[in-house]
């Protein structure tokens, strides 16, 4: 089980990240969409002249429960035994259904207006797709490192077993 402190270190590392990740993809989607917005409510938070203080501690408040959910789905706290695709899928959907009330909640564009939650709905996956794909990089990363370092203490026991 992880120790009180490397979970706040967790918590704290992924919800700034989210964070982080959140405001420049909402900067990066308000540029791009400059101009192009009529409705007042949605350039609220995608407008050309940035995202307003309100917007930005929304973002927060949502970085924090993604963070949340974050650490209950990838720390033992849970699940001891859960496969890592089967922890993914079920940050994904929560992550879905928490943004989702948090964007009702804080009326981030009108619920009836459908360009607007298909826009949503695109960001959403296309922002799933890289988290995931990085993250089973880093993965497959330090399985080959830790793999590597394995055979190598496995290799090193062999030696010293041989010169007894």
């Amino acid at each position: 089980m992880i120790e009180r402190k490397e979970m706040l270190k967790f918590y704290w590392n992924n919800m700034t990240l989210i964070f982080f990740m959140s405001i420049i993809g909402m900067s990066a989607v308000g540029w791009w969409l400059a101009g192009h917005i009529e409705q007042e409510n949605i350039q609220f938070l995608l407008s050309s002249e940035g995202i307003p203080y309100p917007g930005i501690i929304q973002i927060l408040l949502m970085s924090n429960v993604i963070g949340g959910i974050n650490l209950l789905i990838f720390s033992d706290l849970i699940f001891k035994k859960l496969m890592l695709m089967w922890r993914t899928v079920i940050f994904v959907l929560l992550t879905f259904v928490s943004v989702i009330a948090i964007a009702v909640i804080f009326r981030w564009f009108p619920v009836d207006m459908l360009e607007a939650w298909l826009g949503f709905l695109g960001f959403f996956i296309l922002s799933s797709i890289i988290s995931v794909s990085v993250m089973l990089i880093a993965t497959k990363l330090a399985d080959k490192k830790y793999g590597k370092l394995l055979s190598d203490y496995k290799s090193k026991q062999k030696e010293s077993g041989e010169n007894q």
